[in-house]
């Protein structure tokens, strides 16, 4: 469990176990305004749910690929082949392990941390990207 304060100000409480007796397929997000549900974050397929604190629920329906795991790995290759940014970048991936050692540093020392690293959030893939389209 952590406490996450981002660059922007917003804050995030970080809570990650696989320690449970009931199989959760889904990743949930909690704000002080909304909630989120997402469907099996390793497909990127099913309907999640936008749920409002003074709201009726909606339902999001997922839009684009839903190919899931490896499609990283295929974006990181054409982006290489076609020599623009890819999305899975090796800051990126530095920035997140700086993230993971600080919060195990903070649990053991029992202060917050400040991170040195920052990073850009790579732009989501277009909609209309095909994993399966042949682009040699």
């Amino acid at each position: 469990m952590a406490l996450l304060e981002f660059a922007s100000g917003a804050r995030a409480t970080l809570v990650t176990s696989f320690d449970s007796g009931i199989r959760r397929d889904l990743l949930e997000l909690h704000g002080t305004e909304a909630s989120l549900e997402i469907p099996d974050p390793n497909r990127f397929a099913g309907t999640g749910r936008f749920v409002p604190l003074h709201a009726e629920p909606e339902d999001v329906p997922a839009v684009g690929s839903t190919w899931g795991r490896g499609v990283g790995v295929l974006e990181l290759a054409r982006s290489i082949r076609d020599d623009v940014p890819e999305r899975a970048s090796g800051a990126l991936a530095c920035h997140v392990l700086d993230v993971l050692l600080a919060v195990e540093e903070a649990a053991r020392a029992g202060t917050p941390l400040t991170l040195e690293s920052t990073v850009t959030s790579p732009a989501p893939l277009d909609e209309d990207w095909d994993p399966t389209a042949a682009t040699l």
